[in-house]
């Protein structure tokens, strides 16, 4: 007996897919399952485990260099976490200065809040807030026409 003569061509292609579907779902479904964690718990230990974090505790110092395009001087400095320092027209606030241990890939990372200052009415305006990166200045860089800032070390 022929089946594809009997129901047509396209309705047992249609079959066939729709029992393929149904059995490759249920193959990697089960594949994707986790075994129950089945190592031994110690009755003693009250201390949970903590994934490693990719930095060091927050340290207190930041390097910052600056360049202003107008001079093309660049300028470095710096100040303590909590402080707001000023390069040129731009005050930065220095919320947290951190790096990567040792034996990691070296990575410095300072999250800054920086407010570009009118100098004849002295208003604020923001221009940048988030995390800066030594190694990719460029991934979350500020757009200013006249400066740019950059992480340079955190201590």
């Amino acid at each position: 007996m022929n089946i594809p003569a009997l129901i047509g061509a396209g309705v047992a292609r249609l079959l066939v897919a729709v029992s393929l579907s149904i059995a490759l779902a249920a193959g990697p479904a089960g594949a994707q399952q986790t075994r129950p964690d089945t190592r031994p718990v110690d009755p003693d230990s009250t201390q949970e485990e903590t994934p490693e974090e990719p930095f060091e505790p927050d340290l207190q110092e930041v390097v910052l260099q600056g360049l202003d395009k107008e001079t093309a001087r660049i300028l470095s400095f710096g100040g303590r976490v909590g402080e707001t320092v000023r390069f040129r027209t731009l005050d930065i606030a220095i919320r947290r200065c951190q790096r990567t241990p040792p034996d990691e890939p070296p990575e410095r990372a300072a999250f800054l809040q920086i407010y570009d200052v009118d100098p004849d009415t002295g208003k604020r305006t923001m221009a940048f807030s988030g995390w800066m990166f030594k190694s990719k200045p460029a991934l979350s860089a500020m757009d200013h026409p006249i400066y740019d800032v950059w992480v340079k070390d955190c201590k």
